[in-house]
């Protein structure tokens, strides 16, 4: 049913399980590059890979270890960094995804690379990009359960055809005195540049973020996942120096705390997954008062990188729905006008 055929992969396990077949301007094999892979996994748009072949890149690939109940995957293609560097450079227009199953055997592990025999999937599909800056939302093309099945088959078969080698490794570790470790079985995808969105001054090939969601995280509000607590009350305590949220099923859930600070709720999303706070010092004596605008998803109890929210962001204006969706308003320091973001595209780029 599958091609018997193995390879070895020697994946960075640092940062996120990957490998990148080349990058731009790379550096020694024990530095991370300014275009490394590493800033796939950031969720910071002014980073990105950038293959690091001559010409547009074109059969340069990726590997990207997931977990299993997959059910998306985002990309944020091109360097989003503004959209005048977006364009200069190329983006991928068509890339090929295809999976592997890899195992890695205990021992075959160092502080940055992680060593597996890949048993590649039967089945493989080519998906096209839009050229834009947002982030992409591309269903998993593949059946999990027949996935789940070849993961299976994978690890039996590679266990039969290493029987001896395994039986002689788990020898030398118990004369070691070391307990024998589990075999790692890692699902791993390829994602390979097919064609290209060209670009007005480079021809490197660029992304910026990858991120991938799964079964768990797809809700039917704003910023949660299926399996959360509903928020019923956001509130600040009478000292003002703690943030509490409320759930249906428990109360006085510390959001965020400060001592020597102060909090002051702005504004709350309908659904209570989203609230903006102006935060100030406690202790203000005759000094000019600081304020700082924070964000907080409430259903994940995270402070919102304001990165993440856009470029040149200042105050938070509070939030409008149109259409069934629910944005956040800011002002923009630059322009000095009200900008304003998708709270469903901000949730993604929360994801880890």
């Amino acid at each position: 049913m599958y091609a018997e055929e193995w390879q070895t992969l020697c994946i960075h396990g640092s940062i996120h399980l990957r490998l990148a077949s080349s990058e731009l301007d790379a550096p020694g094999p024990y530095e991370f590059g300014r275009y490394g892979s590493q800033n796939l996994f950031d969720h910071d748009s002014s980073t990105c890979w950038a293959e690091g072949v001559p010409g547009n890149g074109i059969g340069e690939s990726l590997y990207v270890g997931f977990e299993e109940n997959i059910q998306s995957i985002v990309i944020v293609n091109g360097y989003a960094k503004t959209k005048n560097i977006f364009y200069k450079n190329n983006r991928v227009k068509k890339i090929k995804i295809s999976i592997l199953v890899g195992i890695n055997k205990p021992g075959y592990v160092s502080d940055l690379y992680v060593l597996y025999d890949a048993r590649k999937f039967k089945h493989d599909t080519i998906v096209q990009l839009e050229d834009t800056m947002a982030p992409q939302e591309i269903e998993f093309p593949f059946d999990c359960e027949e996935l789940k099945q070849f993961k299976e088959s994978s690890l039996q078969s590679f266990v039969k055809s290493h029987a001896k080698e395994l039986e002689d490794y788990t020898k030398k570790l118990e004369d070691l005195g070391i307990k024998e470790g589990e075999l790692d079985v890692q699902y791993i995808m390829l994602l390979e540049i097919v064609d290209v969105y060209k670009g007005s001054k480079y021809e490197d090939t660029c992304i910026s973020d990858i991120w991938f969601l799964y079964a768990t995280d797809k809700g039917g509000e704003s910023g949660v996942g299926k399996d959360y607590e509903k928020i019923t009350d956001i509130y600040v305590d009478s000292k003002e120096n703690i943030i509490y949220i409320d759930t249906i099923k428990e109360k006085k859930i510390i959001l965020d705390s400060a001592p020597d600070a102060v909090f002051q709720i702005i504004e709350k999303s309908d659904d209570n997954n989203w609230v903006i706070v102006i935060t100030m010092p406690a202790d203000v004596g005759t000094n000019r008062v600081e304020t700082e605008y924070i964000l907080y998803n409430t259903a994940y109890k995270e402070k919102v990188d304001k990165r993440l929210i856009g470029e040149d962001v200042g105050s938070l204006l509070g939030f409008i729905k149109e259409n069934k969706t629910t944005y956040l308003l800011f002002m923009n320091n630059n322009t000095m006008e009200e900008e304003k973001v998708d709270l469903d595209a901000l949730y993604m780029k929360l994801k880890r």
